[in-house]
């Protein structure tokens, strides 16, 4: 990853903390509706299965790193 994309993609990231709930759920319903717009239901099906794959891995990172880093605090 080159320097910009990380920089780009952080901006992201602090975009997507900063939205309320219902601001975080219609983003992602907009998105959804408008990558789901020219595609047939087995392509739906594989870039849904994609993104949710994508979701987990980061999931299962920042679980990793917040537990290491309540372990680090309590010694």
């Amino acid at each position: 990853m080159n320097e910009q994309y990380q920089k780009d993609f952080k901006e992201f990231a602090t975009f997507l903390i900063g939205l309320s709930p219902n601001e975080f759920t219609a983003l992602a319903c907009l998105i959804g509706f408008l990558l789901s717009q020219n595609l047939n239901a087995a392509g739906q099906q594989s870039a849904g299965n994609f993104f949710e794959c994508i979701g987990q891995v980061m999931l299962t990172i920042s679980g990793q790193n917040y537990a290491q880093q309540v372990n680090n605090d309590n010694t």
